[in-house]
């Protein structure tokens, strides 16, 4: 049996077999957006190293025009080696380089969630999917409920009952269009800048993007330029849920911040 979790939108499939999780290299390199064949040639090339680690073995196929065959699989001990043969500082391509890096700190939780079974068989999770869309869809007929909020609660939904990480699909959720990836909310902006949420928020002010009005931060007609208002949707443990929508900003705020701190520490130091 496959199970399927998703890291940057990519499927990432694994079996189990002999009491050990596999995962396909194809997965892996697609993930990492490398060429498909570098990570089995680091394998034939160091065949001793990598015995035990790697093996033949049959998955579902990821899509219809996947042919039935084995592929080459690797567990823990495999993955860690390929990590280590391919050091992502020779990576040329600087997005596939980062990339490689965010799955190095993912994985960890990836092969703790195969193990505990967290991660859902793929066509039950398609199944559970379906199903909560299908719902949204009935409740934006019928109940005249907003499509956006309807479809980050179904999202919630279905990461609650199957563990899946869906914050990639989550991200691209939008009223009216579709949003590009990347809107940041206060406390992700600050952790770009090891500040706290609160700080960001009073710089975000004092350039003119925001005001507090009544009991939440408020865009001004220069701060809309560069954000927008998002759906959202929190599963509480007891089950209950909250939706609503909140104020994210596009990617230029962090660039314009990171601008405006590091002429004000130049000034500070009295650099010209």
């Amino acid at each position: 049996m496959t199970a399927i979790a998703v890291f940057e939108g990519k499927e990432i499939r694994a079996i189990e077999k002999d009491g050990d999780v596999w995962i396909p290299v194809v997965d892996i390199t697609k993930a990492w957006g490398i060429s498909r064949s570098t990570l089995p040639d680091i394998i034939n090339r160091n065949e001793r190293l990598f015995q035990g680690y790697h093996v033949l073995a049959s998955v579902t196929p990821s899509s219809p025009d996947e042919p039935e065959s084995k592929l080459i699989c690797v567990n823990e001990q495999g993955l860690y080696l390929l990590m280590g043969r391919l050091n992502s500082d020779r990576v040329k391509d600087p997005y596939a380089a980062e990339t490689i890096l965010k799955f190095q700190r993912w994985v960890p939780e990836l092969l703790k969630a195969f193990r505990k079974g967290d991660v859902r068989l793929s066509k039950e999770l398609e199944a559970v999917v379906r199903s909560h869309l299908n719902i949204a869809d009935a409740m934006v007929e019928f109940a005249h409920v907003d499509r956006g909020i309807m479809t980050t609660v179904a999202l919630a939904r279905v990461e609650s009952e199957t563990g899946a990480d869906l914050s990639w699909l989550k991200g691209l959720v939008r009223k009216d269009r579709a949003q590009p990836p990347g809107y940041l909310n206060a406390t992700q902006i600050g952790q770009e800048f090891a500040m706290s949420n609160k700080t960001i928020n009073q710089l975000l002010a004092q350039l003119g993007f925001q005001y507090w009005a009544i009991s939440q931060w408020q865009p001004t007609n220069i701060g809309r330029g560069y954000g927008e208002n998002l759906p959202f949707t929190v599963i509480n443990p007891n089950g209950s849920s909250h939706s609503g929508y909140q104020w994210k900003w596009n990617p230029d705020v962090v660039r314009i911040l990171r601008e405006q701190i590091f002429s004000t520490d130049q000034a500070r130091l009295g650099v010209t």
